[in-house]
């Protein structure tokens, strides 16, 4: 149990013999294993329901316990030999050896020698001896260098090993040796007997870095961007990337940013795996070795980092030795270092490193370039505009000579910069495949950085993993991230990419380790509507293709907020007071009334009153002794005001736009938290605020908000105020008389009654009837609301299976829709949901396509356990069978997002697109 859990990344191991299945908790330590879990359910795809979960504190994760134990010892030698000033270079030399020489140990690559023979001492009677004194540290170092010549691992300078105190040899590197716990025990359940290197990924050192790093600099850290990406993403974007190269006879591969070597390590595997597949033979110590140093590179600008990654290489290069036990040992000598022909130490810091200039040496060499260049490293304002000049040959030669002048990068971050060197150190139409902070995808300030990066190089895919970001999937990152894969050419005209946003699909967020792709989702999107619309692909990560739909015609129909504002009414919208210096403080806005997002004392100790639809000032208290800066004219305080808050509320009945005051001679100070629009000046300025105040508090609007802002829903609950201007409204003057007797109806009830439910549905219904949207379309808007909202809630309603009447009510629309289309040959569908199939996680439908006197066909049965299990190991959400020209499977992954009644729409045209081709 224990070794296939150091292979995996395991939670539970299963153990299956006739007619029985076992599954146990994983848990690293204690003399036996521990109790099986209770019975199962029985039936197909029951496995992941399991009844019984290890007791809180009982089984942690077996990488997380490594990761702890290599960290501890690396903190342990630093403690001990304080006085010596150990510092990290040393101590991570000094675990990395005894890491390296329990390796050999657990592989039994040690057969045939003489432990006393390489330490130099007669008592040493086993190999794990061989480290527990200095001395005889220092001789088996020796040995190692000689036998191996991996010049790995050194310290600073050749005579430091002897100068460390012995207590380190004796505590730390001789407990990784004697297999005891960090602390020298072997009686804890965190315990290095219990670790076999004969099964522990190499990969593991890369993690325990990062982990390392940040805990002993955390801000040097996070100022290098020093992240660990997991493994199973390294491999991923390998297996993706390797697929275009079936063509080049030997790739050379660079990793820009290495680190400790996950890509690198998960490159030559993939690279030793691919030549056996085209010679149909175990490649030899020979070819690995070639592989090893002629067709890898990384750049790091950390020394520690590029010594642990040398490390990872080695080991990996001796486990895919074609033999397992070589006799003598010395046949698996390393002739040349890795330094200098592999791996090579960048300069100049995170601002420079692998972002200067590119070298002729390395100019076009590589078949792929791949890796997680830093996403948030601390660079300045001359670094960007460096990165910028330095690309701009690049960019001339890919988009002209007047884009070359003006171009430059959103940001400071290196991420983006990093693509462009990319191109450079790629060989013409090589592969590139780079993880990138998310950013770049969504409208902002980034929009003309999304423009020439799409129209620069031709982008293949794009994975957005902004729905991960809090998940198992990258651990310990908050940030949203995007993987990029691309052919280092210029896109031609016409060219399309693949865009994924794979979705939470676990309950438990934070546990959530398998990707799951809505099946409408995987769609390809052209360079030119990518480009030509900076929302598009935020519309395509929050919503689907029938809302891109309706975006389009909203934007496209109604002038923009911003235009009718300033241009129709002549007034301006504009963010609040900010908070500054108190010398700048305006006397005249400390003494303002003042409406805030939040409840605050008064001098009197009353709280003020909770903010309404409505707000009267002279209910509100004055801002006080804070430093406020006026930052804006005084007329932009006066009433009437409509007023937004920049952070949308989850819950309706709160109010999400207010209207401040009802006469022109009344003010009203608000802060940044709004913004807002005085109507003073205004031709019928009072019922214009109403108005759009009902526009704003509509689903229309939080629709709007949702799909088209660059930080909604990403990073942060709330929208910039350019999304809040480009809002499409219907002017309050096109409204019908009896429309516009509606509005101020229900917008006087607001005021004085406050939200309900019936309210709700009463101002929803004339905005829908005002902006023209049909039944479907209000369906479409109220089910992407339903499910996409970035609340609690909202994640809780879509991964929630559905209930009975949902499930019936998409039954009912997936066979009108079908009906409907049908009927103009003379033809009827039929769908019912299929109960008697035991499919765990999923519903099946049948859906059969007849004339009107043709009898319904009975149940078609097919091997859906084998089916279901492919769908759930590829990361499925749809599962449809075409039987023949009348009958048609639909297996659905019980989420309700997929229950909707637009998700019945849309399989009802995919369906009809089947059939049609």
């Amino acid at each position: 149990m224990r070794r296939i859990a150091f292979r995996g990344d395991a939670d539970y191991i299963a153990v299956l013999r006739p007619g029985r299945l076992d599954v146990y908790p994983v848990v690293l330590g204690g003399n036996s294993p521990p109790a099986s879990l209770k019975d199962l359910p029985e039936g197909p795809l029951r496995f992941p329901t399991l009844l019984q979960k290890p007791q809180a504190g009982e089984a942690i994760g077996i990488r997380t316990q490594l990761r702890n134990l290599l960290r501890q010892s690396i903190e342990n030698a630093r403690r001990l030999g304080h006085a010596a000033s150990v510092n990290a270079h040393d101590a991570i030399s000094l675990v990395g050896r005894a890491l390296f020489w329990r390796f050999l140990i657990d592989r039994q690559l040690l057969q045939g020698l003489n432990p006393s023979e390489i330490c130099g001492d007669s008592k040493a009677q086993a190999f794990a001896d061989c480290l527990v004194t200095r001395a005889r540290s220092l001789k088996t170092f020796d040995w190692l260098d000689q036998t191996f010549n991996g010049s790995f691992l050194q310290f600073r300078t050749k005579e430091r090993a002897s100068e460390l105190p012995e207590i380190i040899y004796n505590q730390v590197v001789g407990n990784i040796s004697h297999a005891a716990t960090a602390e020298g025990q072997l009686e804890l359940p965190s315990e290095w007997r219990h670790v076999n290197f004969a099964h522990v990924p190499v990969g593991l050192l890369s993690e325990v870095y990062e982990a390392y790093a940040h805990q002993e600099d955390t801000d040097a850290a996070e100022g290098e961007s020093i992240f660990y990406t997991p493994r199973h993403i390294a491999e991923f974007m390998v297996e993706e990337s390797f697929a275009s190269l079936d063509h080049v006879e030997a790739p050379r591969v660079l990793d820009p940013a290495a680190g400790a070597g996950v890509f690198l390590v998960a490159v030559f595997r993939a690279l030793v795996a691919r030549e056996w597949a085209r010679t149909k033979r175990q490649p030899s110590r020979r070819v690995i070795r070639r592989i090893l140093y002629n067709q890898l590179a990384g750049f790091d600008i950390n020394d520690e980092a590029l010594r642990l990654a040398e490390l990872a290489l080695y080991l990996t290069a001796i486990e895919l030795d074609p033999q397992p036990n070589p006799q003598p040992l010395s046949l698996l000598k390393f002739e040349k270092p890795l330094r200098g022909m592999a791996l090579h130490l960048r300069g100049g810091g995170h601002s420079r490193g692998s972002l200067g200039p590119v070298d002729p040496e390395h100019k076009e060499q590589f078949d792929l370039v791949i890796g997680n260049p830093p996403w948030t490293a601390d660079a300045s304002i001359e670094d960007k505009q460096r990165w910028a000049n330095d690309s701009r040959e690049l960019v001339k030669s890919r988009l002209g000579d007047a884009r070359s002048k003006t171009f430059t990068f959103p940001d400071a971050f290196p991420d983006i910069p990093f693509v462009y060197r990319a191109m450079e150190w790629a060989r013409p139409r090589a592969q590139i495949a780079l993880v990138t902070h998310a950013r770049w995808l969504f409208p902002g300030k980034a929009d003309e950085a999304r423009r020439d990066l799409l129209q620069s190089v031709q982008v293949t895919g794009l994975l957005n993993g902004t729905a991960l970001r809090e998940t198992s999937v990258w651990p310990n990152s908050r940030a949203p991230f995007a993987i990029l894969f691309a052919c280092n050419a210029r896109p031609e005209h016409g060219s399309a990419f693949q865009f994924v946003s794979p979705l939470v699909s676990d309950k438990d967020q934070k546990a959530q380790r398998l990707l799951r792709i809505d099946w409408n989702d995987a769609k390809v999107v052209s360079v030119d509507n990518a480009v030509t619309k900076p929302w598009l692909l935020k519309t395509r990560f929050r919503g689907t293709g029938f809302d891109e739909q309706i975006v389009n015609r909203l934007m496209a129909a109604h002038p923009s907020l911003v235009d009718y504002v300033e241009k129709t009414l002549g007034t301006t919208i504009r963010n609040g007071y900010r908070v500054g210096n108190r010398k700048n403080s305006t006397k005249w806005l400390r003494d303002m009334p003042c409406i805030t997002p939040r409840l605050k004392k008064s001098p009197e100790n009353q709280l003020e009153p909770p903010i309404g639809f409505w707000v009267d000032p002279s209910s509100l208290l004055p801002c006080g002794e804070a430093q406020v800066e006026a930052s804006r004219p005084r007329n932009a305080y006066t009433a009437p005001l409509l007023l937004v808050r920049q952070s949308p509320p989850a819950n309706p009945s709160e109010p999400r736009a207010v209207v401040a005051g009802a006469e022109s001679k009344s003010e009203v100070a608000f802060s940044q938290s709004w913004h807002g629009a005085s109507f003073a000046q205004v031709d019928d300025g009072l019922d214009e605020a109403r108005w759009l105040q009902l526009l704003l508090q509509s689903k229309v609007f939080l629709y709007f908000a949702l799909l088209t802002d660059g930080a909604f829903g990403v990073e942060r609950d709330r929208y910039v105020l350019e999304t809040l201007k480009a809002f499409p409204v219907i002017p309050l003057k096109r409204l019908a008389k009896p429309q516009r007797r509606v509005a101020l109806e229900l917008s006087k009830t607001l005021w004085t009654s406050g939200w309900s439910e019936a309210l709700e549905k009463r101002i929803d219904k004339l905005v829908f009837d005002t902006y023209d949207l049909d039944d479907i379309d209000r369906d479409n808007v109220c089910d992407t609301l339903d499910t996409a909202l970035p609340y609690a809630k909202n994640r809780r309603r879509a991964l929630t299976p559905p209930k009975p009447h949902e499930i019936k009510r998409f039954t009912e629309v997936l066979q009108e829709e079908l009906s409907h289309v049908l009927a103009t040959s003379n033809e009827r569908a039929c769908v019912r949901l299929r109960t008697e199939v035991n499919t765990g996680p999923w519903s099946v439908l049948q859906v059969d396509r007849l004339t009107h006197k043709t009898r319904t066909p009975g149940d078609i049965a097919i091997p859906w356990a084998k089916v279901l299990q492919e769908a759930d190991a590829s990361g499925a959400t749809l599962v449809t069978v075409s039987i023949d020209a009348v009958t048609t499977l639909a297996a659905i992954l019980h989420h309700y997002r997929y229950w909707t009644p637009t998700r019945a729409r849309m399989l009802a045209l995919s369906i009809l697109e089947g059939k049609s081709s």
